[in-house]
């Protein structure tokens, strides 16, 4: 089977004795690099911390709560009776309630420290996994960490208050890293991996970004096997990477059945939900980025989010090509960094790239696809397609547009490294990551709702005054209170509610419970 292998494209060999020693080392370097950065730009979760702002409380605590609650009982929940009168915890998705990470930490952490294992733990994570990629497609260890820093701290800190994003955002790296091994080993293993990874993607609820991912597989492999046709020295059988194709779409459909605990449920509300159809409460163009405000690429830190202005009544006034429907300056953000982005406009120019082409090209027509769609212009057509009118966001399509630039500018720092000593490399791969990290460190807070405090209002909890007067009733209580969901920490139901996937008749303009003008303000945001 390996005659028929499509080995990377770089060609790179080495005695096997050589390669294990140094994929030991630099798996080491990678870990130690990516446990490292967590510190930096989360340290106050690793005190015992919290977030605070975004959907963080007024969403994914509350879930957290319950679903917590549940498991401490010995009970696996299918149902969250709080929000609102109720809807089923599993079809919702996001509580994630069968995610293997969230069954375990949620059933031996209290709340606020699971949430943040969880975070670290999923950065940690992707990290490695988009390392490895780098490392596999014949990358450098040094390239590969400048990678990795792009693609993690680049898209996701911005989207701290999104629980999902994160999570989601993990397993793309490794479902690649699989693919890749696959076609340089015909290892099946690499194939039950990848079902394996996007089957524990889709468990994670919120299946946003795993569509993502499996789009992405859908392109990258025929790009990838064309390009490894065309080097072909003619040993190889043609017909071989048909059959590897085909191999991997299996591969790719097998993780469904894995995942259909939680898909058919899923299904079966969607078509009973606000999003059976596209309406004022479903608009797939919700989350676009307006064209001008691609230009925050050049100079994010600078041009948008160093300023006084308001981010979002910002992106409300930018209509000249933009959609009519609304978004914000989290789900428009992009950006990868001056540094990263400048070596990707190096490297279009042929003569200054000399290895790692054609990962080079592969990712830049996946990249530049991505990013055609961020703006939405493209909505009108795909709101007709399975899937795509399913999500929102088409902005999120951006974190593809990040993963092929992070590849892209190491595979270009790679390029300009490779005829230089040892200790050069060493050096100007510390400069330039150096720089990269404290940038989008820098962007990162600034465009970011959420923060982290010392002191998380969790940890309250059980001295509430509110919570402590209400557990001294003997009948049911049912709070109708602001800010939707909230009220739910204090283990008792509460109206009005928010979810992203939730029953039609919550969304029945004449089944809403009148609202005063103290409650106008609890309209809950949109995910």
């Amino acid at each position: 089977m390996t005659a028929t292998s499509v080995r990377p494209f770089n060609g790179a060999q080495a005695h096997p004795a050589n390669r294990r020693r140094a994929g030991i080392a630099a798996v080491v370097v990678i870990l130690a690099v990516a446990v490292g950065l967590t510190l930096l730009f989360w340290f106050p979760l690793w005190r015992g911390g919290g977030f605070v702002g975004g959907d963080i409380y007024s969403y994914f605590l509350p879930q957290k709560a319950f679903y917590a609650e549940r498991l401490a009982e010995g009970e696996l929940p299918l149902w969250n009776n709080r929000a609102g009168h109720g809807y089923p915890l599993i079809a919702e998705s996001q509580t994630g309630a069968l995610y293997p990470f969230h069954l375990a930490l949620y059933s031996t952490l209290d709340l606020n420290t699971a949430y943040n294992v969880s975070h670290l733990l999923h950065y940690v994570l992707a990290f490695i996994f988009a390392a490895l990629y780098a490392r596999r497609i014949g990358l450098n260890t040094g390239p590969a960490l400048l990678s990795a820093i792009v693609y993690v701290y680049g898209w996701f800190p911005a989207r701290c208050s999104l629980e999902w994003a994160i999570i989601g955002g993990t397993w793309l790296p490794l479902a690649l890293w699989c693919v890749e091994g696959f076609l340089e080993t015909r290892t099946w293993r690499y194939l039950f991996g990848l079902a394996f990874t996007l089957g524990v993607q889709m468990l994670a609820g919120h299946y946003c970004l795993a569509f993502l991912s499996q789009l992405t597989i859908a392109a990258y492999v025929p790009l990838r096997l064309w390009w490894a046709r065309q080097l072909s020295t003619g040993n190889s059988d043609p017909p071989k990477y048909v059959t590897s194709g085909l191999l991997l779409l299996v591969a790719v459909m097998c993780a469904f059945p894995l995942a259909a605990v939680q898909l058919a449920p899923t299904w079966e509300l969607k078509q009973r939900s606000q999003r059976a159809t596209v309406n004022d409460e479903h608009d797939p163009g919700y989350g676009h980025i307006p064209p001008q405000y691609l230009t925050q690429v050049v100079a994010s830190w600078w041009f948008w989010h160093a300023t006084d202005i308001d981010a979002d009544r910002a992106l409300l006034k930018m209509r000249f090509l933009a959609l009519p429907a609304r978004t914000n300056a989290v789900e428009a953000h992009l950006y990868f960094g001056l540094i990263p982005l400048g070596l990707v406009l190096s490297g279009l120019f042929p003569k200054r790239r000399r290895i790692h082409r054609h990962f080079f090209l592969l990712w830049a027509v996946i990249g530049l696809a991505a990013l055609a769609y961020t703006p939405g212009w493209l909505v009108s057509v795909t709101r007709h397609v399975p899937g795509f009118s399913y999500f929102e966001g088409p902005g999120r399509f951006g974190v593809i547009t990040t993963l092929a630039v992070s590849v892209m500018a190491a595979a270009q720092l790679d390029a300009l490294l490779s005829r230089s000593r040892a200790v050069t490399r060493t050096l100007a791969v510390a400069v330039v990551a150096g720089l990269t990290i404290a940038e989008l460190h820098y962007v990162g807070r600034q465009v970011g709702v959420a923060v982290m405090v010392e002191e998380p209002p969790i940890r309250s909890l059980p001295s509430s005054v509110v919570r402590n007067a209400i557990a001294r009733s003997d009948e049911p209580v049912r709070m109708f209170a602001p800010g939707a969901n909230l009220p739910n920490l204090l283990g008792h139901a509460s109206t009005p509610q928010y979810l992203g996937l939730g029953p039609a008749e919550y969304f029945d303009p004449t089944l809403h419970s009148p609202q005063g003008p103290e409650h106008n303000d609890s309209a809950p945001r949109r995910l």
